[in-house]
């Protein structure tokens, strides 16, 4: 199957590109260890970001909250 094919498959099936599907997976993760406690710099790194801010951007952009402030409250 062809790149493109399995793109659209996959769109079809889960409703997201396989690359949105991904970060969204990654992000609930993130949201699971930050319910926890774990330091974000931690979560950022076990869950497969570059760096702390990408983790925030990534993360107020699908939240609309920033970590510190969702573990927070």
């Amino acid at each position: 199957m062809s790149r493109e094919g399995y793109t659209r498959r996959f769109r079809k099936h889960h409703g997201v590109p396989p690359q949105a599907f991904a970060l969204q997976e990654r992000l609930n993760e993130a949201r699971l260890l930050l319910r926890a406690g774990e330091p974000i710099a931690a979560v950022a790194a076990d869950t497969g970001f570059t760096d702390q801010s990408h983790l925030g951007r990534c993360f107020r952009r699908a939240f609309g909250v920033t970590p510190g402030r969702y573990r927070a409250g």
